[in-house]
């Protein structure tokens, strides 16, 4: 059974202090941001169009910082 893509994220930096990981702004992008912010991984957030896409990218990263 394939690994879950943000599983895959969580190991992808280990061991690289200046690796980061590119998330779209899409709803399954934004679906892991929260997930990945939290096991400390460093992402940056691509494709983010509109007004609602940015709130929602920007919301999952402060709780996963929570």
């Amino acid at each position: 059974m394939p690994q879950r893509s943000t599983e895959r994220g969580k190991h992808y930096p280990q061991g690289h202090s200046n690796r980061m990981i590119k998330i779209p702004a899409t709803p399954l992008g934004i679906g892991a941001l929260e997930e990945l912010t939290a096991a400390g991984v460093t992402l940056n957030v691509t494709s983010s169009v509109t007004p609602d896409q940015y709130t929602q990218a920007r919301e999952g990263v402060w709780r996963g910082a929570q």
